[in-house]
């Protein structure tokens, strides 16, 4: 007999084992067993033709062993999974730069045919092909990349309009704009060609794009309010034109603060209107014979040229400022604010650096380069020491907890159990990621106004419905520990086990109130009042189908925290889910 090592996963049962495992009190004894002491008898397998193993003896311990590793096994695959979701998008976030740049380069530089033929020394130039591939690549990784640089494209092209509209770069530009997609998108035909569906996360972006999500619609609720009290048709036409002007105002003024933040936002407030007015001044006396200006009357083309990249990055942080605010004012949220902010403020932070630039141009009359470099040098050590008492490169590793443990370890549960796409998951909104890939998720809030409709059905054969008895409150921090040099004021009250999690309780009382007419349903998540609420009335409704379909509604898990529901139905013929609480 040969004892080595295996991997769980690669065993399976024996198909005719006289013995049924079962999750009994022994079982608990064995897990803890062999948590404190190990496997002490090896578990006796054979070889099989699928590149397993078949257990002859051992079930028991081999049942112990999936309990007592699931969890670290299952976390890391989702984890892992996540990694694989958000991957795409970093790796998409460098060839956007790419893109713009060798688009710049080929708009800048003379173009001169250099071969036979109409157009075959324009496509054939090695800065549109670059430009070419870097939109193949970003176009392979994520769509988000592809969307921002294309807004910054569109800042480029607006500086260059004459040039890109030329009959010597138009066509070749919409040729190799073409030529990318086709490279990016033959591989993703393919795979659709072979059955390989699109990963599941794109319903959510798509849901973003076509402003069905609340979440996406909720941004514009200033502009709501204003058309409402428009339509009231009881202010006068100054009171109305003001009303307008401070709406759009504010909510322009507030889409910025967001997007800057408040640490840069004066500063970009002061550089980016100064640029774009300065621009044409000083480019028409840099175009004057005999005008001098200190440190540029000797390279006035050098001068020029950074000029014109002051320009483009100011018009660029425009055009992600209109991608930005477009839900503030009702359009489709492209891309969610928090993906857009790496290339946002990369953009910012060289904008930041426009007055050191231009600084240091001017000392150029006076100043060797030597002492250019010395001042760049001290410049950039103040603003790193700057940065770090400002609390950057400080503080512990952090996480959030949306969702309690158990929560997690059901699912996980339901996904290892079900066969893919035969059933729903109801929960908050966190749940979405977990099961995505494998069954449908409705969002609680969705769930919650949907049985309060004239009709409301979930067309699964398994709904399994996740109610909180205990609310969390959401996003709760908390620190990792670590050396107190590292930390930040208020870490080490973070550090779990120092804090209690907060949360509150269902009753009857909150399931009879009404959610607030918020129109992003992640707010009912985010909002402890609103989350007790919402999770009272799935508690209660879900009492009251148990009442009405016993048989076929029960509770699937329980704890002191977190129930879950689940009930078996005909997929072609879904029950009504629209019945009253009590």
């Amino acid at each position: 007999m040969n004892i080595q090592e295996i991997k769980v996963s690669e065993c399976m049962a024996f198909q005719d084992n006289p013995f049924q495992v079962r999750d009994d009190e022994g079982m608990e004894l064995l897990v803890q067993s062999i948590r404190e002491f190990g496997v002490m008898t090896p578990i006796v397998v054979r070889p099989v033709k699928e590149d397993g193993y078949e257990v002859i003896s051992g079930h028991r311990r081999l049942h112990a062993c999936r309990i007592l590793f699931k969890a670290d096994v299952d976390s890391t695959l989702k984890g892992m999974a996540r990694l694989q979701w958000t991957l795409p998008l970093e790796f998409g976030l460098a060839p956007q730069f790419l893109c713009v740049m060798f688009l710049i380069r080929y708009l800048r530089e003379e173009q001169k045919p250099r071969e036979e033929g109409r157009f075959a020394g324009y496509i054939l130039g090695t800065d549109l092909f670059l430009f070419a591939m870097a939109l193949a690549g970003m176009m392979v990784s994520h769509f988000y990349p592809v969307i921002m640089a294309s807004f910054m494209c569109l800042g480029v092209a607006v500086f260059f309009f004459r040039r890109v509209f030329s009959k010597e770069r138009f066509l070749p530009l919409v040729a190799a704009v073409l030529g990318a997609i086709c490279v990016a998108v033959a591989p993703m035909l393919g795979a659709l060609a072979s059955g390989i569906p699109f990963q599941s996360s794109m319903d959510r972006a798509m849901q973003s794009i076509d402003a069905t999500d609340g979440e996406a619609r909720g941004k514009a609720y200033e502009l709501y309010e204003m058309e409402e009290r428009l339509q009231e048709g009881q202010l006068s036409t100054a009171k109305q034109l003001s009303l307008i002007v401070t709406t759009i105002g504010d909510l322009l003024h507030r889409g910025f603060m967001e997007m800057s933040g408040k640490m840069f936002s004066g500063w970009l407030m002061a550089i980016i209107p100064s640029v774009l007015a300065a621009y044409p001044i000083i480019k028409s006396v840099l175009r004057r014979k005999g005008i001098s200006i200190i440190g540029w009357s000797q390279k006035r083309g050098g001068a020029s040229l950074r000029l014109d990249a002051y320009c483009m990055l100011a018009i660029i942080s425009m055009c992600l400022y209109v991608l930005y605010i477009a839900p503030y004012f009702g359009l489709p949220e492209w891309i969610f604010g928090a993906h857009i902010g790496s290339t946002i403020r990369a953009v910012f932070l060289m904008i930041m650096a426009i007055p050191l630039d231009a600084g240091l141009i001017f000392q150029s009359g006076w100043v060797k380069n030597a002492g250019i470099q010395a001042i760049f040098a001290v410049c950039l050590g103040a603003a790193c020491i700057w940065s770090c008492k400002e609390g950057n490169y400080h503080g512990y590793l952090f996480y959030e907890l949306t969702r309690y443990p158990s929560d997690v370890a059901v699912m996980n549960q339901i996904i290892h159990d079900y066969p893919r796409d035969t059933y729903t998951v109801v929960s908050p909104a966190d749940g979405r990621y977990q099961v995505i890939e494998y069954g449908r998720h409705e969002e609680l809030p969705a769930f919650v106004q949907g049985v309060e409709e004239d009709r409301y059905s979930l067309s699964t054969e398994h709904v399994f419905i996740f109610v909180e008895k205990k609310p969390l409150d959401y996003a709760q921090l908390y620190c990792l520990a670590g050396p107190a040099w590292l930390a930040t004021e208020g870490d080490a009250s973070l550090i779990r086990g120092s804090t209690e999690i907060r949360a509150s309780e269902i009753s009857k009382e909150a399931a009879e109130k009404k959610l607030p007419g918020m129109r992003a349903a992640l707010n009912n998540d985010k909002v402890l009042e609103n989350r007790t609420i919402m999770e009272s009335k799935a508690y209660y409704w879900c009492q009251r189908f148990m009442e009405l379909y016993p048989y076929e509604m029960n509770i699937y898990y329980e704890d002191e925290d977190l129930v879950c529901y689940h009930f078996l139905q005909e997929p072609n013929a879904p029950y009504d889910l629209t019945i009253a609480y009590e």
